[in-house]
């Protein structure tokens, strides 16, 4: 069957390049996203696409789609130049429409195996049996009947994971595919796509915010930053020097149970020293100099009697006075 030739295929793909990129730049909206970009991606590899938000992680996956063709450069799929609807790729989009309420598991995926056209359509056997495969593959099958408004975010991110699977395809890109999850079944999700490399040989190129969640099931990482790329293992790119080059600023790595971090390097405050308080001098007392009494010099240097009471004289000394006068 073609399925069983497709698998085979897969499977022999590690030796060979599942994606190019030769020169490439990218741009939206007439703002170059991405520049210069030069690198391989293995076939049947779980690769980590990461970056800041708005560093190009989006744009690079609908790159790879063909939906964005390059500025510059050239962007190759399994040899084959990236085209809209070009085949062996499977695309998890970041942004989804709500689903409609009366909408079941089994009903997504069979909108899906014909696009093109409106309402449900009528399946073969042939076309069942791939829906029932690709929900096999992601353990949907029991959610196939349950209307997807009931399903839980983990829940439902297995049956649309099945539906990218559908076509059974070779590159399989998923954008923010753990956004909205708890931890739990980010981990849940995480381990799911491991399997289909492993089980399928199908090669993953994953774009998660946080490098800790995706880090155990990494083959390697494609870091994004200041419009340049850098792909490799994560030992060698997971660095300060490395992303501290990358981003065109100082970037710390911090590892901690088991846990991955990349923050950016917070320069020491400098605490400006405190103006030391100025006490004004408390002002001295000025007491005014007591005027001495002038007392008035008396003639001839004669220092002045003290006035004083004034003794009223005797009679009879004037009479002793008079008559010696009178004598004489």
């Amino acid at each position: 069957m073609r399925w069983r030739r497709r698998l085979r295929a897969n499977r022999n793909d590690r030796a060979v390049t599942a994606a190019r990129l030769e020169a490439v730049s990218l741009a939206i909206g007439g703002r170059t996203v991405l520049s210069g970009i030069d690198l391989a991606i293995p076939a049947g590899r779980f690769v980590g696409l990461l970056g800041p938000n708005g560093a190009g992680k989006t744009t690079l996956l609908r790159g790879l789609l063909g939906v964005v063709a390059p500025a510059a450069g050239r962007i190759t799929v399994f040899g084959e130049i990236a085209r809209p609807g070009g085949g062996g790729i499977g695309y998890l989009p970041q942004t989804r429409p709500g689903p409609l309420p009366q909408l079941r598991g089994f009903d997504l995926l069979a909108l899906s195996m014909r696009g093109a056209r409106w309402g449900l359509p009528h399946l073969s056997g042939a076309e069942r049996a791939e829906i029932d495969w690709a929900l096999t593959q992601t353990d949907a099958a029991a959610l196939a009947g349950r209307r997807l408004a009931s399903l839980s975010g983990g829940e439902r991110q297995r049956v649309l994971i099945a539906q990218a699977l559908l076509g059974r395809p070779r590159l399989l890109l998923l954008d923010e595919p753990l956004a909205g999850l708890d931890p739990r079944h980010q981990a849940e999700t995480v381990a799911l796509l491991a399997g289909l490399r492993d089980r399928l040989g199908l090669t993953v190129l994953c774009s998660a915010h946080d490098l800790d969640v995706v880090l155990p099931a990494l083959d390697q990482v494609l870091y994004l930053g200041g419009g340049r790329a850098l792909l490799g293992s994560v030992a060698d790119v997971v660095t300060a020097p490395v992303l501290s080059a990358l981003y065109g600023a100082p970037m710390q790595v911090i590892r901690a149970g088991g846990r991955v971090f990349v923050v950016p390097e917070v320069p020491q405050a400098v605490v400006p020293e405190a103006p030391r308080a100025v006490v004004p001098a408390a002002p001295q007392a000025v007491v005014p100099d007591v005027p001495q009494a002038l007392v008035p010099e008396a003639p001839g240097g004669a220092a002045p009697a003290t006035p004083g009471a004034r003794m009223p004289e005797a009679p009879g000394a004037v009479a002793s006075d008079a008559a010696g006068q009178q004598a004489a």
